[in-house]
């Protein structure tokens, strides 16, 4: 699939789930590899890097796995978030769901040999629609995307420490990047994503600030979704995953008035041309 350089994809992404949901469109199947393919929890970098490259890959240590960052629960309870009139809104887990009980915001609806339904009490702020909205309703596996065995470890697809400098409408109630693993493969992960960023920017505000710069921050989460694509070629994603998810949640949200301008600019194309007090202001906004 071509590079991100405009929304007129997006456009057409969303204009098709819009005007027939049924299709069944399932953006990005063909970055799946083979069902054949196998995991290899070695990091097979002959053919791909550099003499000196391979030197900093094996300076890469592999970091200790702390017990609590294990998890012992499984982290899709895949209960059914409802709205007040009865429209499905999304997953949710057990946690939030007996959030919403215990405050009396929800009613629960339980029938034997059927999934649980909570049906919320007040109208929703927003409701995600399109291709983006039948991600959060489809019903997620507690296994690891790449080999299929039980994940117990999240792996950020855009890591946490990029993650938290873009802006909040890009980071609030978004958990589409957020994928588990097996310990093996996420610490395989890691070594590459640490690879990526000694090899492209001198730290992560500097490779945020080069999407700024020319781009756009979408772009940005394109290319960490392309590259763990490319190096760990997951067989297990959930079906609707897709490198271009965030760009056609921003427009249906600019479309809505939600966004504003200067902020979808500054996802879209970034701030070629604007001073640096213009660039403070769009951030903020």
């Amino acid at each position: 699939m071509a590079d991100y350089t405009d929304v007129s994809a997006v456009i057409r992404r969303w204009l098709t789930a819009c005007i027939n949901p049924n299709k069944g469109v399932a953006p990005d199947c063909e970055f799946r590899p083979p069902e054949s393919s196998i995991c290899n929890h070695q990091l097979d970098t002959a053919g791909v890097l550099t003499v000196s490259q391979e030197k900093l890959l094996n300076k890469i240590q592999i970091r200790n796995i702390l017990n609590k960052s294990v998890r012992a629960r499984p982290l899709y309870d895949n209960c059914l978030l409802l709205s007040q009139d009865g429209k499905p809104l999304s997953r949710c887990s057990w946690r939030k769901a007996t959030w919403y009980l215990r405050n009396g915001l929800a009613s629960c609806k339980v029938q034997e040999g059927e999934e649980m339904r909570v049906q919320l009490k007040f109208r929703p702020k927003h409701r995600t629609r399109g291709l983006v909205g039948q991600f959060y309703l489809q019903r997620r596996d507690n296994l690891c995307v790449v080999c299929g065995g039980d994940g117990h470890r999240r792996k950020h697809v855009v890591p946490r420490r990029i993650r938290r400098l873009l802006p909040e409408v890009m980071k609030s109630h978004q958990s589409h990047d957020v994928l588990l693993l097996c310990t093996a493969c996420h610490d395989r992960s890691h070594r590459w994503d640490t690879l990526q960023v000694a090899l492209t920017t001198s730290s992560p505000s500097a490779m945020v600030s080069s999407f700024l710069s020319s781009g756009g921050l979408l772009q940005l989460e394109i290319v960490w979704r392309s590259h763990f694509l490319k190096t760990m070629q997951p067989r297990h994603l959930p079906e609707m995953w897709s490198i271009h998810h965030q760009g056609e949640r921003l427009w249906y949200l600019a479309s809505k008035q939600r966004v504003t301008p200067q902020l979808y600019k500054l996802a879209t194309q970034g701030t070629v041309g604007e001073d640096e007090t213009n660039k403070e202001n769009m951030w903020t906004e």
